[in-house]
């Protein structure tokens, strides 16, 4: 039997978009940019990676400490691809489409 690992609180929290860090990720689908925007009180993001629909990180941003970023995302090929944003408590994924 396969066991999942309780990050984020109650399983009905994954329906819940305000158990993780990301508040908002625009515009989807995107072509040259990807805003993604955070909960104010959840300012301790460590990293935000991006993976392409194999599982292979295809971009990666540290360093920083603001509520939203912007993400070039010119350089990828269009597609279905997946940001995971890496904070102390976890991580939280969210799909996105490039165009």
């Amino acid at each position: 039997t396969a066991t999942i690992a309780d990050t984020w609180g109650e399983l009905s929290a994954i329906n819940d978009p305000a158990a993780g860090p990301i508040s908002a990720i625009y515009p989807n689908p995107c072509t040259s940019q990807l805003n993604v925007t955070f909960f104010e009180d959840l300012n301790e993001i460590e990293k935000v990676e991006i993976y392409n629909i194999i599982g292979e990180v295809v971009q990666s941003v540290e360093g920083f400490r603001s509520q939203q970023i912007t993400i070039n995302t010119a350089d990828l090929t269009n597609g279905v691809y997946i940001i995971a944003v890496h904070n102390k408590q976890g991580v939280q994924t969210s799909k996105f489409v490039k165009e």
